[in-house]
C-alpha cells in the first residue's frame, strides 16, 4: 500500500508541476519487489534476479547489477535494459548479496537497497520405496550404498544415479559394510546376512533365526560379526561360514565395535555391554539400567556407550567404569567422537550433547524432537546429526546451529560424509539425500561417525 501512495504522490506531482511550469524530469523509483525475497533460504543455484521498477516519465530505465557474497557486493554489470539478471552457476550453500541502480538516460539515479539470499546446500535426492533407517556407506570410487525398508540395497553413483539395486526378504535397516573385494554386507529383516558383490551378484547368504536390525563389523582377518533379535552375536567368515555364536540374554539390535586388541563389544536388550575375544569367549560384562545402544571406542580404548535409562557410559577396556552422565531421556543415538577427544550423542530428550573426555557438559543444543541419528564429525569441526523433528541439522563446535535442512519425515538414519565433504543422509520420506554444506570430509578423530569410517567397519584398526 505503501509503494501504490508513493508512485500516486510522484504522478500527480508531475502532473502538477508539468502544468505550471513544464516537463520536470524524475528520477526511477528505487529498484523493489525482489525475487528472490530478501533473505530467503534455500534457493536454487540457477536461478534469475528479478525486480520492479517504474519510471513515472516514461523512460526506459537502464541498470547496473552489484552481486557477490560480499555484504556490500561490487559491481558485475552495467546497462542492464531488462528487470532481470542471470548470474553465473551458484554454489551450494552460500549467501549472496546483490543490489540494482536504476539509471534514465537524463542521468537521473535509483538506488535500491542491498537484498540476500541463500542457496540450497540439496545436490541431489533419490527416491526409494519406503523410509531409510539405514546409514550410507561410501567406496572409495564415490559408490553410496543404502538400504530401505522397501527390502532392497541400493548403489548409487555420486550424482544421485541407480547403478543397482538388490532384492532381500525383508526390510533394511542395518546399514551396509564394505569389506575385502569390495563386497558389501548387510543385514535384513529376513534374519538374513548377505554378502552381494560390488557387481550386485550375490555371494551367499547367513541364516539366524530372527530379525536383522544390527549392522556388521569386520575383523582384521576379513571376519564378519553382526547380532540378531535371535539374542545370538555371529561371527561369519568372508565365505558365510559360521565360526562361533555368542549368546547374550535378549535380542541384540547394537551393532558391533572392534577394539585394537581385536576384542568385539556390543550392547544386548538384557541392559549389559559386552566384551568377547575373536574365539567367542565372554571377557566381561557391564550392566546398565536399559538397552544398550552401539558403541564407540577412543583413542585409549575407553568405550562410550548409551543406554535406554538415560546414561551415556564411559567404561574402561577391561570393563569398569569411569563415569556416567544423564540425559533427560533414553538415549538410542550412538556416540562419535572428535579431534579434541569430545563425546557427542543425542538423547530422545531432543538434545544434542556434548561432553569432555571426564564426563562434564560441555554444551547441549535443543532441536524439535527426539534425536536417534548418530552425530557425524567434518574435518572443520562441524557436527552433523538428523532429528525427528525432520531436520539435518549443521552445528558448530561450540553448540551453534549454522544450517538445518529439511526433509519430509523423520531422520532416524545416520550421517555419512563423503571426501569431499558432501553429506549423505536418509529420511523416512523415502530419499537419500545429498547435501553440501562448508566441510571438507570426515573428521580425522578416532571414531567420527557411527560405524567409525565411510566404509562402515565397526573397526578402529581401519
Amino acid at each position: 500500500m505503501e509503494k501504490i501512495l508513493l508512485i500516486l504522490t510522484i504522478i500527480l506531482s508531475v502532473f502538477i508541476l508539468s502544468t505550471c511550469t513544464g516537463i520536470i524530469n524524475l528520477p526511477p523509483t528505487k529498484p523493489y519487489s525482489p525475487s528472490p525475497a530478501n533473505e530467503a533460504l534455500n534457493q536454487t543455484r540457477d536461478l534469475n534476479l528479478a525486480w520492479k521498477c517504474l519510471d513515472v516519465n516514461g523512460d526506459k530505465p537502464v541498470y547496473d547489477i552489484y552481486f557477490g557474497t560480499n555484504s556490500n557486493p561490487p559491481l558485475v554489470k552495467t546497462g542492464l535494459t531488462s528487470q532481470s539478471y542471470n548470474p553465473v552457476e551458484l554454489s551450494y550453500n552460500t549467501t549472496y548479496y546483490w543490489k540494482i541502480v536504476a539509471k534514465d538516460d537524463k542521468g537521473k539515479v535509483a538506488e535500491g537497497k542491498i537484498w540476500s539470499f541463500k542457496t540450497t546446500p540439496l545436490k541431489w535426492k533419490f527416491e526409494t520405496g519406503d523410509g531409510i533407517f539405514s546409514s550410507p556407506a561410501i567406496e572409495e570410487n564415490k559408490i553410496i550404498y543404502v538400504g530401505s525398508e522397501d527390502t532392497h540395497l541400493y548403489a548409487l553413483t555420486e550424482n544421485g544415479q541407480l547403478k543397482w539395486k538388490f532384492k532381500t526378504g525383508g526390510n533394511i535397516l542395518s546399514s551396509p559394510v564394505i569389506g575385502e573385494g569390495k563386497t558389501i554386507y548387510a543385514g535384513s529383516y529376513d534374519g538374513k546376512l548377505y554378502a552381494i558383490g560390488p557387481d550386485a551378484k550375490l555371494k551367499w547368504t547367513f541364516s539366524t533365526n530372527h530379525m536383522i536390525v544390527s549392522s556388521p563389523a569386520i575383523g582384521n582377518d576379513g571376519t564378519i560379526y553382526i547380532g540378531s533379535w535371535d539374542k545370538y552375536l555371529y561371527a561369519i567368515s568372508p565365505d558365510g561360514q559360521l565360526k562361533w555364536k555368542f549368546k547374550t540374554g535378549d535380542r541384540i539390535q547394537s551393532s558391533p565395535a572392534i577394539g585394537e586388541d581385536e576384542t568385539i563389544y556390543l550392547g544386548s536388550w538384557d541392559n549389559y555391554l559386552y566384551a568377547i575375544s575373536p574365539d567367542g569367549q565372554m571377557k566381561w560384562k557391564f550392566k546398565t539400567g536399559g538397552v544398550v545402544t552401539s558403541p564407540a571406542i577412543g583413542e585409549d580404548g575407553t568405550l562410550y556407550v548409551a543406554s535406554w535409562d538415560k546414561y551415556l557410559y564411559a567404561i574402561s577396556p577391561d570393563g569398569q567404569i569411569k563415569w556416567k552422565f544423564g540425559t533427560g531421556d533414553r538415549i538410542n543415538s550412538s556416540p562419535a567422537i572428535g579431534d579434541d577427544g569430545t563425546i557427542y550423542v543425542g538423547s530422545e530428550d531432543r538434545y544434542l550433547y556434548a561432553i569432555s573426555s571426564d564426563g562434564e557438559l560441555k554444551w547441549k543444543f535443543e532441536t524439535g524432537d527426539s534425536i536417534r541419528s548418530s552425530p557425524a564429525i567434518s574435518k572443520n569441526n562441524t557436527i552433523y546429526v538428523g532429528s525427528m523433528d525432520n531436520n539435518c541439522y549443521t552445528i558448530t563446535s561450540d553448540g551453534r546451529m549454522k544450517w538445518k535442512y529439511s526433509t519430509g519425515d523423520w531422520i532416524n538414519s545416520s550421517p555419512a560424509i563423503g571426501e569431499d565433504g558432501t553429506v549423505y543422509i536418509g529420511s523416512d520420506d523415502g530419499y537419500l539425500y545429498s547435501l553440501k554444506f562448508s566441510s571438507s570430509g570426515l573428521a580425522q578423530s578416532y571414531w567420527p561417525k557411527f560405524r567409525k569410517n565411510l566404509s562402515n567397519t565397526g573397526n578402529v584398526n581401519e
